[in-house]
This record gives C-alpha cells, structure tokens and sequence, in this order.
C-alpha cells in the first residue's frame, strides 16, 4: 500500500495511470486493470468472489479486498484484474529481464534483487513483493526449484515462476465464493503443482 504512495508522490499522477501507460498500453494487455468505477466489461465475464456480509452483495467485478474498496477500488496490494493468458505475459516480461533477454521496462538486476529472498528474518521465505517455496508444506508443491519466486492472492490467485527450470504458472479461481470460510485450496494447489513440475522437463 506504501508503494502506491510513493508511485504517486514521485510521478504526480495515479497508480492507475502509471501502469497503464508504462505497463499495460505498450505491453498490449487488453483485459489488465485496476479498477473504478463501472467495469469496462460484462458483470458476467468477471469471477464472482464473496458473499460480502457488509457490503450485502455477492462481489461480481469490483475488488474483493475491503481495504481496495474502500479506497476507491485498488491500492497497491489489490485491486488489480485480468486474465490467466495476460497474468502470463506479465510474468513472462519479468522472466525475460530476469534472464537478462531484455531491458525495456526495466533492469534486469533491479529484477532479480526483488526476486531474491530477503533473509532479514531467520526462516523468512520472503522476496521483495513475492513470495520463495517454503522448505515445507509449500503452495508450490514439492518439486519446484528452491530459486523460484510466486505469489499469492486471498480470492485464490497464484502464479508460480520456476526460475531455474524456466516454468511459469498461472492459476486464477474464485476459492471465497460463496464465502471465505471454504480453505480446500490449500490442499489444492500443491496437488496442481506437483502434477506440473513433477511432469515438466528440466
């Protein structure tokens, strides 16, 4: 959420604005948004989320997170929409900048210092804004590269970059729909990925 603030501080304008003209624009993501407002969609082409008991609604193409919505729509931790194939491109600029292929949005070693695990904190798996396999019990499952980086989302989200194999991996569902109680994706998402990375070559 910091992060937004400073985005703003330094260009003047909305973090909204920032990335779609530095990011989504030049990139050509044509379903990649933070949102306000009405949807630039149908309501039935956005996965419903929670049965929300404040808002009194099933939560239907507008952010889940509470603190984003509250904020008018996004922040810099939510907010964000798209789909599986353009989640994908987004992480395939990075893993190119990552390899060093290209340097067009950004530098390369700015790109592996935030995927790289901050051990301040003894055991900590945390990189700069994602997230390493744990040692145990991972959401990545237990064949990914312990180099990898991923990231979680509450409403289900996930996408895994296995950065020695060169594997990307996109999942996006609705896991709190109706409500946020169901908790059966945590037992989920390490099967999914054993299956990929157990199968995958390299």
């Amino acid at each position: 959420m910091v992060l937004e603030w400073v985005v703003e501080a330094v260009t003047g304008g909305s973090l909204k604005d920032f990335v779609n003209e530095r990011f989504f624009t030049p990139m050509g993501l044509k379903r990649t948004f933070l949102l306000t407002g009405k949807p630039p969609f149908q309501k039935e082409e956005f996965a419903a989320t929670e049965e929300c008991p404040w808002r009194k609604r099933v939560i239907q193409g507008e952010v889940h997170d509470e603190n984003a919505f509250a904020l008018g729509g996004y922040s810099g931790h939510a907010g964000l929409f798209s789909t599986a194939e353009e989640v994908y491109l987004i992480a395939d600029v990075l893993r190119e900048h990552y390899y060093g292929k290209r340097r067009d949005y950004f530098l390369p070693g700015v790109v592996r210092d935030f995927f790289k695990k901050q051990e301040i904190v003894k055991g900590c798996t945390w990189a700069l804004g994602w997230d390493t396999p744990s040692p145990e019990n991972s959401s990545a499952g237990s064949y990914i590269s312990p180099g990898s980086v991923g990231h979680l989302g509450f409403s289900g989200t996930s996408l895994w970059m296995d950065l020695e194999r060169d594997i990307i991996v996109v999942f996006l569902s609705n896991r709190i729909h109706p409500s946020r109680s169901n908790l059966k994706i945590r037992a989920f998402r390490p099967v999914l990925h054993n299956l990929i990375f157990r199968e995958a070559p390299g």
